[in-house]
């Protein structure tokens, strides 16, 4: 038997608290695993989209009465990761794991430990968490969605203050994660953009839309 498809719909506009619409009423499928790209210009809406798929913040709160979805058939509480790199200033592992360190001996997977090396050209125990730069902190984060167990993992603009090399490196491990799980980010990316395999979900004069389609 096939798989239920993961569905989200809102029968009535996403407004603000002045009443502009910022999304129009929407009904959209999604594969169960996979790379989903939302696209679209700065200010349509890709980041409430992100929210209400997160289920977090107040128009999440606002609507949830409105809104029609399966997502929770998930085990776990999605992974969403927004677009300003929260960290924690004297753990890199909380800031990966949003664990506490129990001991001096608290280890993280080396697959993680691998990926983290690649990506700063150090060890976890060798950086500084108190002086991250930006996009340092940008690509902890992306080490956060790995570590995490949620099978639905949302990224907000994942890549941007990367340069070229890291910029590959995390759309290797987004790919890397969507084998196994549903990961959707919101992008300007190219390289993501231009990629037609994945799902494209286009977000346009606060209209949504995509091009899933169940393979035949």
């Amino acid at each position: 038997a096939k798989e239920e498809l993961l569905f989200m719909s809102s029968h009535k506009p996403i407004c603000d608290e002045q009443g502009r619409t910022l999304l129009n009423p929407f009904n959209i499928d999604l594969p169960r695993k996979g790379l989903v790209i939302v696209s679209g210009a700065s200010g349509t809406g890709k980041s409430i989209f992100l929210s209400l798929l997160a289920r977090v913040g107040p128009l999440s709160f606002k609507y949830r009465d409105t809104i029609d979805h399966n997502l929770d058939q998930f085990d776990n509480s999605p992974c969403y990761i927004d677009q300003y790199s929260r960290t924690f200033s004297d753990s890199l592992f909380s800031s990966i794991t949003l664990l506490p360190v129990i001991d001096s001996n608290t280890n993280i997977d080396t697959k993680i430990e691998k990926i983290f090396t690649g990506l700063f050209g150090k060890k976890i125990s060798d950086l500084n968490p108190s002086t991250l730069s930006g996009g340092q902190k940008k690509r902890l984060c992306i080490l956060r969605a790995l570590a995490s167990e949620s099978k639905l993992v949302i990224l907000d603009e994942p890549t941007s203050m990367l340069d070229h090399t890291n910029t590959l490196a995390v759309i290797d491990i987004l790919k890397l994660i969507s084998s196994v799980r549903l990961v959707i980010v919101a992008t300007h990316e190219p390289l993501l953009l231009s990629d037609k395999d994945h799902t494209i979900i286009s977000i346009q004069d606060s209209s949504i839309v995509s091009n899933f389609q169940l393979a035949t």
